[in-house]
C-alpha cells in the first residue's frame, strides 16, 4: 500500500530549516539600536547567555522565552514555538524517522488513546449520543 506523501512530509516549507529564535533576537536587537550587553542587563540574564543564543549555540528555554516575551511584550509561547521547530526540523528528517509509519487505528482515535494512558482508564469514554444529556446529581 503505498502511503501518501504529503501525510509523511513534515510540517511548514520542505527544504527550509526553520529560523534559530536567536536570530530574531539579534534582529530586534538591532533594530532597537541597542547592545547585546545593554540587552542581556535588561533581561537579568548574562551576555554569555544572550551570545549563544544568538549564535544558535543554545536553545531557547522556558525561562529565557519568558524573559523573551516580557522584553518585545510577546507571547512565551511564540519563543517556544519557534525552538520547537528548529530543533524537530532535522530529526524529523532522519532515515531511521522516515522509515516509522503510523498505526492505522479503527476503533478508537488517537486522542481517546492518548487520554487513556494518561488517565489510566481501562476502556474510552462512552460518547455521549445529541439527543441524550447527563443529568446533574
Amino acid at each position: 500500500m503505498a502511503s501518501d506523501a504529503r501525510a509523511d512530509a513534515p510540517a511548514g516549507r520542505p527544504g527550509f530549516r526553520p529560523v534559530h529564535p536567536g536570530r530574531i533576537v539579534k534582529r530586534n536587537i538591532d533594530a532597537l539600536g541597542t547592545t547585546i550587553e545593554a540587552f542581556a542587563e535588561r533581561i537579568c540574564t548574562s551576555r554569555q547567555t544572550v551570545h549563544a543564543i544568538l549564535a544558535g549555540r543554545s536553545a531557547v528555554t522556558p525561562d529565557m522565552a519568558a524573559r523573551l516575551g516580557r522584553v518585545f511584550s510577546t507571547n512565551p509561547q511564540f519563543w517556544l514555538n519557534m525552538q520547537a521547530a528548529h530543533d524537530v526540523w532535522e530529526p524529523e528528517r532522519s532515515r531511521d524517522i522516515k522509515r516509522i509509519r503510523p498505526f492505522k487505528v479503527k476503533t478508537m482515535t488517537v486522542a481517546a488513546l492518548v487520554g487513556q494512558h494518561s488517565t489510566g482508564d481501562a476502556a474510552p469514554a462512552p460518547a455521549m449520543s445529541a439527543g441524550k444529556k447527563r443529568r446533574k446529581k
